[in-house]
Formats: structure tokens, C-alpha cells, sequence
């Protein structure tokens, strides 16, 4: 990811399931916007890059304000897909996150974390906990900035969102 950014990609964000993590950059309004970013992708060097669409819930599409947290919104400006945040994460860092579920089988977290994407949701993440798996929804270095996001999630209809220590 770093390198897109670098590479002038500064929306670029990943998205992990499993073993599986894809990265995306560059939100596009329009069809032919995502085609332009496409080819700007392989004339940078990522020739098997491909345009995706993505559907985003209309009451999570707001701006984020400069000032505001990761993965915060203000719903009182133009809508448009906030990125998810663009950091690497130091492994001693001390990070919040928001469970919004936890499940005896794979199976369901995946559901569950897709249900988070289509509902807007941009860092989305499992852990295994013994035989659990668990979903989050966000990282954030204080745990206010989490429960503002767990109070949005448990309105989208997440009800069983809570605060936890992730890292």
C-alpha cells in the first residue's frame, strides 16, 4: 500500500479476509472515472489491476472532515465515500477497536463482515480467539474515537457493537 500512496494513490486502502487482503485505490463516482484510474494503475506499474464496483450504503456516504478521527463522518456535507484510514499500524501500539460480533463458525463472520462492507464499513478485520472468530469494524488509538464509532454502528443497525482493545 505504501508504494500506491507514494505512486500518487492517496485513497488506497486493504480490505483482509482470511488469508486473502485486497487493496483498493481510488474512489470513483462514474464508471469512466474508475477506467481512467484503472489505466493510471497500469502505466504506474499494476497491469492486472481491475476496476471493481463497489456499493456503498447512502447513510454512510458523507465526508470526512480534516480535523475529524478515522473512520468518522460529517453528515452535513456533499456525500462521498470516506477511505479508510491509510497508516501502518506499529506493533506496540495500544489500539481500539469495535466487535460487532463473534462466531463458533468462519462461516458466519465472513457474513458478518460482509454485511459490514455493503453497509459502507471500509476497515473491516477478524481475529481468531481460541475457537472463535471475532469482527471488528476500525482501529483507533483512543478508545473515545471507538465508542463514536460503535454508537454509528449499533444506528446502522449493528446492535451488539462494543469497545475492545484489538492491539
Amino acid at each position: 500500500m505504501g508504494k500506491l500512496v507514494g505512486a500518487g494513490f492517496p485513497d488506497t486502502y486493504a480490505v483482509t479476509s482470511g488469508k486473502l487482503t485486497r487493496v483498493f485505490t481510488g474512489l470513483s463516482t462514474t464508471e469512466k472515472e474508475a477506467e481512467a484510474a484503472q489505466k493510471t494503475l497500469a502505466k504506474a506499474g499494476y497491469p492486472k489491476s481491475k476496476v471493481v464496483e463497489t456499493r456503498v450504503a447512502p447513510s454512510t456516504l458523507t465526508t470526512a472532515k480534516p480535523e475529524a478521527a478515522p473512520g468518522t463522518y460529517d453528515s452535513s456535507t456533499t456525500p462521498t465515500p470516506n477511505p479508510a484510514p491509510q497508516r501502518e499500524y506499529d506493533p506496540t501500539d495500544m489500539l481500539f477497536g469495535v466487535q460487532v460480533g463473534a462466531f463458533s463458525a468462519k462461516a458466519n463472520a465472513d457474513k458478518a463482515m460482509n454485511a459490514l462492507r455493503e453497509a459502507g464499513v471500509r476497515e473491516v478485520y477478524s481475529a481468531k480467539v481460541g475457537k472463535t472468530y471475532r469482527v471488528f469494524a476500525g482501529k483507533f488509538y483512543f478508545q473515545s474515537q471507538a465508542e463514536t464509532e460503535k454508537n454509528k454502528l449499533r444506528e446502522m443497525g449493528f446492535a451488539g457493537a462494543s469497545v475492545r482493545r484489538v492491539q
